[in-house]
C-alpha cells in the first residue's frame, strides 16, 4: 500500500483543498452569471426568483445524476476532472454565448426569459451539481469514516463559495470587471483539472460489506433510515434554509443597505456559518466515536446510530427557530433603548456605506443574524447524506440524492417565502413561521422517552408564548425607521408601510410632509425644491414636451411635475418597486394615478427600453444612488445609448448625480451635448438651447410659489461636455461589463492612487 492509499488524511486534505477551490470558481461564476443574466431580462423579484430557482434547478439535476453515475464508474477522478474543464471552456464562452442568446431573446416576455436563462444555466450548473457525489468517490471514505469525510469536504466546498462570494464583489469585479471574474473562474477550474490528473486513484478500498453487516443487524428493525425519510427531511431542511437566508438577508439590507458588498457579505457570512457548523457537528461525531473506542463498544466506534442521527438533526432545525425567535424579540424590545436606537439611526445616515464604523457595524449584524443561524443550521445536510447512507444506500447515490432533494426544497421556499409569505406575513411573520416550523419539527421523531417528551412540549409551549413577544408583521421595520428617521416625531405623523416579494416602502406623512424609504434608503421627499428646480431646468432645455418618460417613482414629485406641464400628451412611468407604488396608493401622493395621461409600468425600465418603440421628449432619471446593488444597470454606457436611441430630435435625459466625475464622462461618451450642474446634468442629442420667450408659457400651469422656491434652490452650473471631458480625463467609463460606480472600491483605490481622493 502507497502513502497515498496509507493517509487517509492526506488525500482528504488534497481533495478537500481542490473542492475548496471549486466552490471559490463556482460563486464567482454565479455571481458574474447573475449579473450577466439581469443586464438582458431585467433585474426585479420575478427576474432574481427566476435566476435562482434555474440554478438551483441545474444543480439538483446534476446532484441526482452525478450520484448515480458515481457509484458506477471505476475512476471518478478523471470524470470530476473532465467537469472542471467542461466548466472552463464554458466560462470562457459564456459571456458570448449569452450575447448572442439575448441578441434573439433580451426584454422578452418573463417565459422566454425563463427559457433563455434555463439554456444557459442548465449546462454549467447541471456540470456542478455533479461535483459533490463525484468528490465523495474520489474521498471513497470508510464506511465509519463517512460522515466524517462528507462533513469535512462539504465544509470545505461552502467555504471555498464563501471566498468566492467575497472574492467576486470585493476585487475580481471591483478591479477587473465582470469578464475578468469570468475569466478567472474559468483559468482555475482548468489548474484544478490539472492537479486531478496528476493525483493517483486508491488502489485499495476498506470492505464496506463488513461494516454494513453490523450496521443492518443492528438496525433491521429501524424504519427512520429510509431513503424515502432522508428525502423529505432534506426537502423540509432546503426549505427552511433558504427561507432562513431569504427573511434574514432582507432584515440585514435594509438595515445596512442594499450594494453589492452587502449581498456579498451576507452571503459570506451565511456560508462560512454553514460551514463552521459543518466542522463542529463532525469533530462532535468523532469525539464521540473517540470516548466509544476508549470505553471499548465496537458497535459505536463503526458506526453512529440513525435514531441519533435523526434526533440531532432535528435538534438543529429548532434549535435555528428557537435562536431567531429570541434575537428577533431582543432586537425588537431594545429599539427602545437610547444605546441601540443611536446605532440604528446610524445605518440611516447619508454616506453610510463608507468608512470603519460602518464596516464594524455591518460585521456585528452579519455575526448576529446571518453568521449563527448558518452555523446552527450546517449540520443538516451532512448528517442527511450519513442518514440516507445508512440505509444501505451507496455513498454517490446517498450524497446525490439528498443533495437533490435539498436543492428542491431551496426552490421551493425561495418562492414560497419570497411571493407568498412576505407579502402575506412580511419578513416578521415569515421569520416566526419558520421558526415555529423548526420548534415543532422534533415532533417528527419517534420517541417513547418521558423526558424527550417533556422538553418538546416545553419547547413548542416556550415557541408559541414568545411569538406574544415577537413583533408583528410592520412593526420591526417601522420601529427602526422611526427611531432613526423620526426620533422626534410629532402627533401629527402618519405612517404608510408595505412590504411585498421586492422589499419594504415606508413612507411618513407630517402634515404637508412626506419622507420616503425604500429597502431602508431615502427615496424622495416632499416638499423639495430641488426637484423642482432639476425638472424645470431640463424642461426649457426641451422645446415640445409633448412625451415624457420617468424612470424611479420614490415619492412622487417628478411625475406629478410632468402631468402638469402644459401641452404634455402622455407620461410613462416606470417603477419597479411595485411595493412602493402600492404604498403610495394608500397615501395622498396616490391621487396622481388618476391622472389618464399617465401610465404605469411596473418593471425594469432597461428591460422596458428593451421591448419598446417609443420615443420621448423627455427621459427622467432619478431612481437609485450610484452606489446601489444593479444600479450600474442603469448608469452603463450601454444603457445611455438605449436611451438616446428612445428620445426624439432635440429630446432631453436629466440624470440626478450623486457621483460627479465617473457618471458625467459616462453620459459625455454617448451624449454629443452635455450640461452638468452641481447635482445633476442634462444631455441631449442636439444643441442644448434655453427657449427663454416660451419659459412663461412652460411654467405657466406652476404656481409662483413653486416657481420662486425652485429657482431659489443653489444650483451650479458646472460645464459643457467638453468641460466635462476634460475635468474628468482621467476617470473610467462605467461600461455593462465594468460597474465602476457601483463596485466602488476600484474606483475609491483608484482616486487615492492618483491622488484625487477627497
Amino acid at each position: 500500500m502507497s502513502k497515498w492509499d496509507d493517509n487517509p488524511n492526506l488525500r482528504l486534505g488534497i481533495i478537500g483543498s481542490i473542492f475548496l477551490l471549486s466552490g471559490f470558481s463556482s460563486l464567482v461564476f454565479e455571481t458574474a452569471w447573475q449579473r450577466l443574466l439581469t443586464l438582458h431580462y431585467g433585474v426585479g423579484s420575478v427576474t432574481g426568483s427566476m435566476i435562482i430557482s434555474v440554478f438551483m434547478a441545474g444543480l439538483g439535476m446534476g446532484a441526482y445524476f452525478g450520484g448515480k453515475l458515481a457509484d458506477k464508474i471505476d475512476k471518478p477522478r478523471k470524470v470530476y476532472a473532465l467537469i472542471e474543464i467542461a466548466l472552463a471552456v464554458w466560462g470562457f464562452a459564456s459571456i458570448g454565448i449569452l450575447s448572442m442568446l439575448a441578441s434573439f431573446t433580451a426584454g422578452a416576455s418573463y417565459i422566454v426569459s425563463l427559457c433563455s436563462m434555463a439554456a444557459f444555466l442548465l449546462v454549467p450548473t447541471f456540470a456542478m451539481g455533479m461535483t459533490l457525489p463525484l468528490v465523495i468517490a474520489v474521498a471513497r471514505p470508510a464506511y465509519d469514516q463517512f460522515f466524517k469525510s462528507l462533513a469535512f469536504l462539504y465544509a470545505l466546498n461552502t467555504l471555498g463559495g464563501a471566498f468566492g462570494a467575497l472574492g467576486a464583489s470585493f476585487i475580481l469585479i471591483s478591479f477587473g470587471g465582470i469578464d475578468i471574474a469570468i475569466y478567472t473562474a474559468a483559468a482555475l477550474d482548468l489548474v484544478l483539472a490539472g492537479l486531478l490528473f496528476l493525483i493517483p486513484d486508491r488502489q485499495q478500498i476498506l470492505p464496506v460489506e463488513v461494516d454494513r453487516e453490523t450496521f443492518v443487524d443492528s438496525t433491521s428493525q429501524s424504519p427512520i433510515s429510509s431513503l424515502a425519510v432522508s428525502v423529505m427531511l432534506a426537502f423540509f431542511s432546503g426549505f427552511l434554509a433558504i427561507g432562513y437566508e431569504i427573511a434574514l438577508f432582507r432584515f440585514v439590507d435594509v438595515l445596512s443597505k442594499s450594494s453589492p458588498y452587502t449581498f456579498a457579505s451576507n452571503l459570506a457570512y451565511y456560508l462560512s456559518g454553514i460551514a463552521m457548523g459543518s466542522c463542529l457537528a463532525a469533530s462532535r461525531m468523532e469525539r464521540r466515536q473517540r470516548l466509544a473506542r476508549q470505553a471499548g463498544n465496537v458497535e459505536n466506534e463503526k458506526f453512529v446510530d440513525p435514531r441519533h442521527i435523526l434526533r440531532s438533526f432535528l435538534l438543529i432545525q429548532a434549535g435555528a427557530g428557537v435562536y431567531v425567535i429570541a434575537l428577533f424579540a431582543v432586537f425588537f424590545k431594545l429599539l427602545d433603548t437610547t444605546w441601540l436606537a443611536g446605532h440604528t439611526a446610524a445605518f440611516f445616515q447619508p454616506g453610510y456605506v463608507y468608512g470603519a464604523y460602518a464596516g464594524s457595524l455591518s460585521a456585528m449584524c452579519n455575526l448576529l443574524f446571518v453568521a449563527v443561524p448558518g452555523t446552527i443550521l450546517g449540520a443538516s445536510f451532512p448528517l442527511l447524506g450519513t442518514l440516507c447512507y445508512a440505509g444501505r444506500h451507496e455513498a454517490g447515490r446517498a450524497v446525490g440524492t439528498i443533495y437533490s432533494a435539498n436543492t428542491l426544497g431551496n426552490i421551493a421556499g425561495g418562492l414560497i417565502v419570497g411571493f407568498v409569505l412576505f407579502p402575506l406575513l412580511g419578513t416578521e411573520g415569515s421569520l416566526g413561521l419558520l421558526s415555529l416550523l423548526g420548534i415543532f419539527s422534533l415532533w417528527l421523531f419517534p420517541c417513547k422517552k418521558p423526558t424527550f417528551n417533556v422538553f418538546r412540549v416545553v419547547l413548542s409551549i416556550c415557541g408559541l408564548g414568545a411569538m406574544w413577544v415577537f413583533p408583528h408583521p410592520g412593526r420591526l421595520y417601522l420601529a427602526m425607521h422611526e427611531k432613526a428617521v423620526k426620533p422626534q416625531a410629532t402627533p401629527a405623523l402618519k405612517h404608510y408601510l408595505q412590504e411585498g416579494a421586492d422589499g419594504v416602502c415606508v413612507l411618513f406623512e407630517d402634515g404637508q410632509r412626506f419622507d420616503n424609504y425604500i429597502n431602508g434608503y431615502g427615496h424622495g421627499a416632499k416638499p423639495n425644491y430641488k426637484y423642482h428646480r432639476e425638472f424645470f431646468e431640463t424642461l426649457l432645455y426641451t422645446k415640445h414636451p409633448q412625451k415624457i418618460l420617468v424612470i424611479g417613482f420614490g415619492a412622487g414629485t417628478t411625475t406629478e411635475l410632468a402631468v402638469r406641464v402644459k401641452g404634455v400628451e402622455h407620461v410613462d412611468l416606470v417603477e419597479i418597486s411595485a411595493a412602493n407604488l402600492a404604498n403610495m396608493r394608500k397615501s395622498p401622493i396616490g391621487k396622481v394615478f388618476a391622472d389618464p395621461r399617465l401610465s404605469v409600468i411596473e418593471d425594469d425600465c432597461r428591460r422596458f427600453l428593451m421591448r419598446s418603440d417609443n420615443k420621448y421628449d423627455m427621459i427622467l432619471l432619478d431612481p437609485l444612488r450610484a452606489t446601489e446593488a444593479y444600479s450600474n444597470n442603469i448608469y452603463s454606457r450601454e444603457f445611455f445609448k438605449m436611451t438616446m436611441d428612445h428620445l426624439k430630435p432635440g429630446g432631453t435625459i436629466m440624470l440626478w448625480l450623486d457621483e460627479h466625475k465617473v457618471l458625467p464622462r459616462t453620459v459625455a461618451n454617448v451624449f454629443p451635448y452635455v450640461r452638468q450642474y452641481n447635482y445633476f446634468l442634462i444631455a441631449s442629442n442636439a444643441p442644448l438651447v434655453m427657449d427663454t420667450l416660451a419659459k412663461s408659457d412652460k411654467l405657466s400651469a406652476f404656481a409662483a410659489d413653486e416657481i420662486k422656491q425652485a429657482w431659489d434652490k443653489e444650483v451650479r452650473f458646472v460645464g459643457d461636455r467638453e468641460a466635462v471631458e476634460k475635468a474628468t480625463d482621467r476617470m473610467p467609463v462605467n461600461e455593462d461589463l465594468r460597474p465602476v460606480c457601483e463596485y466602488f472600491l476600484g474606483l475609491r483605490t483608484r482616486e487615492v492612487l492618483n491622488g484625487d481622493a477627497h
